[in-house]
């Protein structure tokens, strides 16, 4: 999941952040590219701005990413996890959906546990009736 999110209004843009350029290219060409060309990832949902699902998959296409598999409005997302000392958001969760996200570095208890509730929280999504494997 590429979330494709923040205003371009402090660029001095009038299109989300993530569209506003770069040289030649939107800012979420490069993360794009690198997702793509990574041999650890199998395909790519982007999750742009509500009406930039479309200029999202004409980026991709443009790009030749291949592995992007679709490009579906945000909203309804929530943060769960922010950095103490720089505030960015390191977790986010869908209000509706059972989907939930994190990427940090546990500097409070790092080790094998550190993150075990996620995975509790993880399996408990499979094993609900809600959850529809894909592919």
């Amino acid at each position: 999941m590429l979330v494709a999110a923040g205003r371009g209004e402090r660029l001095g843009d009038d299109r989300p952040k993530a569209f506003a350029r770069l040289g030649d290219l939107p800012l979420l060409a490069e993360s794009l590219r690198r997702l793509d060309e990574s041999e650890l990832v199998d395909g790519i949902v982007i999750v742009a701005p509500p009406g930039w699902e479309e200029p999202a998959i004409l980026l991709a296409e443009e790009l030749g990413a291949s592995k992007v598999a679709a490009s579906v409005a945000g909203g309804g997302w929530e943060p769960t996890h922010l950095n103490l000392n720089d505030h960015t958001c390191e977790g986010l969760r869908h209000r509706d959906l059972p989907v939930f996200c994190v990427q940090y570095h546990p500097e409070a208890s790092p080790g094998p546990h550190d993150a075990s509730y996620l995975f509790a929280r993880f399996t408990d999504l499979m094993a609900s009736p809600t959850w529809t494997p894909k592919g």
